[in-house]
């Protein structure tokens, strides 16, 4: 169990590492679009990214703050981080300030596990292929340890906050009786 001074410590430590990654990726992002013309900024791939972005600067702002909605948004931001996807099909990968994987990976050659980590990095990137004429046997997937152990600390201060707080005392778990103020 951790006391409430840890509990603040690690909501300060995921909001600190949410915000660097989310200001380092909307600077990505700005860079990249800064030189084309207008209407590529209406692209639906430059906006999923800038929600991504604001998303993450809002949850780790509230969380930051000990707000309610800064545990949610921080929430939906780490689940958006759990995994990673590569294959000549589809691929899918979120990060945020800092990443620690494990997975494995199939090839032509067989299987192995894979572990990676790495701090100061963001990125969001998915795409969707038509399969090429010859399949590739290539596939991985990861786990960001990461953004589990983030999600595991953010879900439970959601469920510590969404439960009715019960007076120290009271023996009825319903509720206080119906004469108290």
């Amino acid at each position: 169990m951790l006391t409430d001074r840890r509990r603040e410590y690690l909501r300060r430590l995921i909001a600190t590492v949410q915000l660097y990654g989310a200001v380092g990726f909307a600077y990505l992002v700005a860079e990249d679009l800064w030189p084309r013309p207008v209407f590529l900024w209406m692209d639906a791939v430059c906006e999923v990214c800038l929600v991504f972005a604001a998303i993450a600067t809002l949850g780790g702002i509230g969380l930051w703050r000990n707000k309610n909605r800064g545990v949610r948004l921080s929430l939906i931001t780490q689940f958006a981080q759990l995994f990673t996807v590569k294959s000549s099909v589809i691929g899918y990968s979120a990060v945020l300030g800092a990443a620690a994987w494990l997975g494995f990976s199939v090839t032509d050659r067989g299987a192995h596990g894979l572990f990676d980590f790495a701090f100061g990095y963001s990125q969001f990137r998915y795409s969707i292929n038509v399969p090429p004429a010859v399949p590739s046997a290539e596939f991985s997937i990861e786990v960001n340890l990461l953004a589990v152990l983030f999600s595991m600390f953010l879900l439970e201060e959601y469920r510590n906050r969404s439960r009715p707080v019960v007076a120290k005392g009271a023996s009825d778990p319903l509720g206080p009786p119906a004469n108290s103020p």
